[in-house]
């Protein structure tokens, strides 16, 4: 398990990342206020992981850390080599690799080849993603709505007992 105070420093870094690194500065904050720094969604998204009683710590560990790096290759200036040290020390390199995807990639339809792990990491990022929606065209909504629903629905064979299933299912309601 993580200890509080390694815990504490990739929390640290993953907000100064993005704040130091980020390849605009509209990437270095979140687009709902254009002030909220961008790494607050990936801290989120790691912590309700780590939250989650039912999956196994090892996995656990590997997702959250993978979801604190995630947006890192896209965003900042960092290439998947220059990422923190933590983040291959969890071994969660290669899961942060298959969560980066090209603007010109739908990451929901490219997902379904990359793995379990793959999509249990995107089901919480697109869990995310639609408790931050505004300003996201409602298509674009409709799109993604139905994309978490697939997810959940395969998630859910897996690990059923998932909170963030049921937080997924309050979101799709």
């Amino acid at each position: 398990m993580l200890s509080a105070p390694e815990l504490s420093v990739m929390l640290d870094e993953t907000i100064m990342i993005f704040h130091l690194h980020s390849k605009t500065p509209q990437k270095a904050t979140r687009r709902f206020d254009g002030a909220t720094p961008a790494g607050v969604h990936s801290v989120l998204l790691a912590m309700l992981v780590l939250h989650e009683e039912s999956l196994p710590e090892e996995l656990r560990v590997k997702v959250a850390v993978a979801l604190l790096g995630h947006d890192m290759p896209e965003d900042t200036h960092l290439r998947l080599e220059e990422l923190p040290f933590w983040i291959k020390k969890y071994n969660a390199l290669k899961l942060v690799e298959a969560l980066t995807f090209d603007e010109s990639e739908d990451k929901f339809a490219k997902i379904w080849e990359l793995g379990d792990e793959v999509i249990l990491a995107e089901l919480f990022d697109a869990v995310g993603n639609l408790l931050c929606a505004k300003g996201v065209k409602p298509e674009r909504m409709t799109y993604r709505r139905a994309m978490v629903g697939k997810m959940v629905v395969h998630i859910g064979h897996i690990w059923p007992d998932l909170d963030i299933l049921k937080i997924a299912k309050g979101l799709l309601q």
